[in-house]
């Protein structure tokens, strides 16, 4: 094998491995791959009418080797795996909300934040019959900023209402509480809400969660919520962590 087809081999396996996450990217490794991979390049580059000169060809396989790396690495970070939150909602003994809570603990993986409760309620009245509210509440003990509390409080809130618009409870309306320890200006230290974010049904419905980066979901619920004011897109920072 030559120096030519060596390379080749390597990158088509780069390009094999980011198929996993960038189709596109993957694609365009390969086809290089396949221009360096000797006999594979005679037949592509006849099929091509490939006449550039080698300093020219040089050029245009570095061309799509960079842009192949700036596809791949700015592919959106798909959602994670629920297999095991799957696996959870199919016990038999335990009823509906059992198992939304058993998936809610789940979706948060995060040491510093951790799952609290969960409360089902009607909707109101200008939902559809039947529809519930759900509220799932989380702990913050502790976080680094702002910033990356709303990032890690993003990730976590767009895992819950994955699992809560796919429980078998009707919602229409999830909302997601965060609980942190503040102190008042008398010096008491309280337990309060200090960011809180909620999707209705349409909305959640409109994402393509598979793509959505949920870590910049608060930003995404502030823009729907002023589209729509009268929606249940909302999301909320206290004061406190300003």
């Amino acid at each position: 094998m030559g120096v030519s087809s060596a390379i080749g081999a390597i990158i088509a396996t780069i390009g094999f491995l980011e198929l996993s996450y960038s189709v596109l990217g993957g694609i365009i490794f390969v086809f290089v791959a396949s221009l360096l991979i000797y006999p594979i390049n005679k037949f592509i580059k006849a099929k091509l009418h490939w006449n550039f000169s080698g300093g020219i060809s040089a050029l245009i396989i570095v061309g799509l080797l960079i842009l192949g790396f700036v596809i791949g690495y700015n592919a959106p970070e798909s959602t994670p795996s629920t297999t095991k939150q799957s696996e959870v909602s199919q016990d038999p003994n335990k009823t509906d909300q059992q198992r939304l809570e058993d998936n809610l603990r789940q979706s948060s993986d995060k040491k510093d934040i951790t799952y609290r409760a969960i409360d089902v309620q009607k909707a109101d009245a200008d939902r559809p019959a039947d529809s519930k509210m759900i509220t799932a509440s989380y702990t913050v003990v502790s976080f680094y900023n702002k910033n990356s509390l709303l990032r890690d409080t993003g990730e976590i809130s767009g895992k819950a209402f994955q699992v809560i618009f796919s429980s078998n409870l009707n919602a229409y309306d999830a909302i997601v509480w965060y609980y942190g320890e503040t102190t008042d200006r008398y010096g008491n230290k309280n337990d309060t809400v200090v960011l809180s974010y909620a999707i209705d049904k349409p909305t959640y419905a409109k994402i393509n969660w598979q793509s959505f980066d949920i870590k910049n979901l608060c930003d995404f619920l502030k823009q729907e919520q002023s589209i729509n004011p009268d929606s249940g897109n909302v999301c909320i920072v206290r004061s406190v962590i300003q």
